[in-house]
């Protein structure tokens, strides 16, 4: 009985001991954490909390250049204050295009109530006629982190045409076509043409145009950076060759004391009653036959097809008017036909073996052979082949 109570009385006390061990711990792990934590905008601490920065864009934070010529420069000024306390921290973050937007500014720091500007350079490199880009600014402004300063205008020579090319498509021999562009000055001085040229001298003759000058509410709202515009019809008159036609019309201008030259180009093909048919290596929308390099040891042959159609089909006669280079290529035209409501002909062309080393490829090396078809047909009178080779 008198060892039950030791035993008792000895769990009592080892029970006592590690509830005492287990306060002390705890209070002391209490007062760790109660001298490790201090809130440093508590009052007392003896450190006073960092007084705030606030970056505010005075004026625009988009810069319009207006119209800038290609390859020139305009600059502009962007202004950040510093409406804060505390001071503020000013870092580049990036440009949009490094080759176009430019700037000496890296990092700068701005004091209470002070003004930094940031002087930025645009350089048109770009093609495009209208161009945004960006410039971001880092701050250590916690509600304006990063700031965005953006800069727009349009690229352009001091006139334009209203489009870079124009293609008339598929026009009938027999039958004349137009269309209209204008041409857009972007000076005070208004546009006058003085002069303009059809460079291409084989189909000049059937091109003409006729210029009228528009008011600006005639073309505002579809170039609104233009001060002045001409409009230009283009016409294209019957008798065409048929097959494709390019044409460059270049015109000069006159802007009060300065002058400016500009060029487009002129698709069309002319298609009638005749036409053109071949195999893969002819290429319909050119009217062109592709040999490539070729050896001299064989002969080389290809086929082609004319089709005559229409009310003259009846009357109409071909035959081979020239060929270029004449020594080399030879050409002959095959009985007709009947397919449909129409004629069928053959048209072998062919370089022979032994033929002189030439370059005809179209490259500044030597300029495309040409067959040209003469037709008795009343609007077409002459159907070109053009071929290109080279024989080694």
């Amino acid at each position: 009985m008198r060892t039950s109570w030791i035993v008792i009385a000895t769990v009592a006390f080892g029970s006592l001991l590690g509830l005492g061990l287990t306060y002390i711990e705890a209070v002391s792990v209490g007062d760790k954490f109660d001298n490790s934590y201090v809130d440093p905008n508590a009052a007392g601490s003896g450190e006073a909390a960092p007084k705030p920065s606030l970056a505010v864009i005075t004026g625009d934070s988009t810069f319009d250049f207006g119209t800038l010529q290609k390859n020139k420069q305009g600059k502009c000024i962007f202004t950040i204050r510093n409406d804060g306390e505390g001071p503020l921290v000013l870092d580049l973050d990036g440009v949009s295009c490094g080759f176009c937007v430019q700037t000496d500014f890296k990092q700068a720091d701005v004091a209470p109530g002070e003004d930094f500007s940031i002087k930025v350079t645009y350089i048109t490199h770009k093609d495009d006629p209208e161009f945004a880009e960006y410039l971001e600014v880092r701050t250590n402004d916690l509600n304006n982190m990063v700031l965005r300063f953006e800069i727009t205008g349009y690229v352009t020579q001091s006139i334009r045409f209203s489009r870079d090319a124009v293609n008339l498509g598929n026009v009938a021999a027999d039958e004349d076509a137009s269309t209209t562009f204008r041409v857009y000055g972007y000076t005070d001085d208004p546009i006058e043409i003085t002069s303009h040229e059809f460079v291409n001298e084989k189909s000049a003759d059937y091109f003409s145009i006729e210029l009228t000058h528009l008011e600006l509410d005639q073309f505002k709202d579809d170039e609104r950076r233009a001060k002045s515009a001409i409009q230009v019809q283009l016409n294209l008159s019957r008798g065409k060759q048929l097959g494709p036609v390019k044409q460059l019309l270049r015109i000069t201008a006159k802007l009060g004391d300065k002058s400016a030259t500009t060029e487009i180009i002129i698709n069309a093909t002319i298609v009638s009653d005749i036409s053109l048919l071949g195999g893969p290596n002819f290429n319909k929308k050119l009217g062109l036959v592709r040999f490539g390099s070729i050896l001299s040891t064989v002969d080389h042959k290809t086929t082609l097809r004319i089709r005559v159609r229409g009310p003259y089909r009846d009357d109409v006669k071909l035959s081979i008017a020239s060929i270029d280079p004449a020594n080399v290529i030879e050409a002959t035209i095959g009985e007709r036909i009947v397919v449909g409501k129409g004629f069928l002909y053959t048209i072998t062309i062919l370089i022979p073996k032994g033929s002189p080393t030439i370059n005809r490829l179209g490259s500044q090396q030597g300029k495309v052979g040409v067959i040209n078809i003469e037709t008795t047909h009343p609007s077409a009178k002459q159907l070109p082949i053009y071929v290109s080779f080279a024989i080694e």
